[in-house]
């Protein structure tokens, strides 16, 4: 039987409404999905940000951590609110860069795993259209870690005529190059308070000339060695201080194969004199660094300070002493991104060295 005009109307209508019925809840749920996409990308923001923050709090202890991961959280807003990060949800642990896995571990962490959810119960998320189908509040969760970098670090220290005083009187400081060599090792040891995985260390020792005394390895304990098999040059021997020499051979070997092209590359530099010998020679024992102004060992040392820059390489200088030209050596450390310290005598080099120690670089991995 052929239907009525109006009875096939009647079934456009009906096939209409729920076309249409059908497009709108199709652009509902997109709406909905599109708008939980976007959070996604504030919560992995967010995490991101607190894992780095706690992260770079392991550097002094795991109760800074904490601290620092509750503080970026409250910094850190999703939805116009501040996180709420649940303690059991800030994990610390080891970070193996070789097969890039993250292991739970609670003895000398170098790692943080953080995740941040948008639950019913913590940061809750309500959705536009999805409570039409039953579903009122979504469950989104981002996960980060982040985890303490490794470093190419090569020390230059200065080993000219006046880091060697002695006799020394009885009860009286120990002479710069003794000072500096023990300041030095102890140094060395507070960069293996994290196990950080790829952590090299290398050793230039410097005065008229600059050699590497160490190239860059793991094994501390030969950088240890090597650091007390030199020592002052004496005064007759044209012990000048030559840092432009020091600078090309210390950025030299932390831009070799040897160095992990994954770590950052460091420089520190210690000096308690001024630079006053070229690269190239020159005519007189010392130069008169009062025939140029800036004089030549300046102008080449400031040159290869912008080697290292340009190099990625970051520069550390330390001054020890009165003598000691700090404007030039803050001059030379701030062209690099680094930072420049004042040692009126040896006994602030412990401090000094642990403050360098603690610049540990913080990395996303996953």
């Amino acid at each position: 039987m052929r239907r009525s005009w109006s009875q096939q109307q009647g079934m456009v209508l009906v096939l209409t409404a729920v076309a249409i019925t059908t497009l709108l809840g199709i652009a509902a749920l997109a709406i909905d999905a599109a708008y939980l996409m976007e959070l996604k990308a504030e919560l992995q923001n967010a995490a991101d940000a607190v894992s780095l923050a706690a992260t770079s709090g392991l550097a002094v202890d795991e109760p800074t951590a904490r601290q620092r991961a509750q503080a970026y959280a409250q910094l850190n807003r999703v939805l116009n609110q501040p996180i709420t990060i649940d303690q059991r949800e800030v994990t610390f642990g080891q970070w193996d860069f070789t097969t890039s896995k993250f292991l739970e571990f609670t003895a000398a962490p170098n790692s943080v795993r953080v995740s941040v959810r948008l639950t019913d119960t913590a940061n809750s998320t309500s959705l536009f259209f999805a409570p039409m189908l039953g579903t009122k509040n979504a469950d989104v969760m981002a996960t980060a870690t982040a985890s303490l970098g490794s470093r190419n670090i090569v020390l230059a220290l200065d080993r000219s005529s006046s880091m060697d005083r002695d006799p020394v009187p009885p009860g009286q400081p120990l002479q710069p190059i003794t000072a500096t060599k023990e300041a030095a090792k102890d140094f060395l040891d507070l960069l293996r308070r994290f196990p950080i995985t790829g952590d090299k260390m290398g050793l230039v020792y410097y005065a008229t000339q600059a050699t590497v005394d160490a190239q860059l390895t793991e094994n501390v304990q030969s950088v240890k060695q090597a650091i007390d098999q030199r020592t002052a040059a004496p005064a007759d021997s044209s012990g000048c201080t030559n840092i432009a020499d020091a600078l090309r051979t210390a950025g030299g070997e932390v831009g070799s194969s040897r160095a992990n092209r994954r770590g950052l590359k460091v420089v520190v530099l210690l000096s308690d004199g001024v630079t006053n010998t070229r690269i190239f020679g020159n005519t007189t024992p010392c130069e008169d660094l009062g025939t140029a102004s800036p004089n030549e060992s300046e102008k080449q040392a400031m040159d290869q300070a912008t080697a290292l820059a340009n190099a990625g390489v970051v520069l550390y200088t330390i001054s020890l002493g009165v003598q000691t030209n700090q404007g030039f050596m803050n001059k030379m450390a701030v062209k690099t991104g680094g930072e420049h310290f004042f040692s009126p005598t040896t006994k602030q080099l412990d401090k000094i060295f642990a403050t360098i120690s603690a610049r540990i670089p913080v990395v996303l991995v996953e």
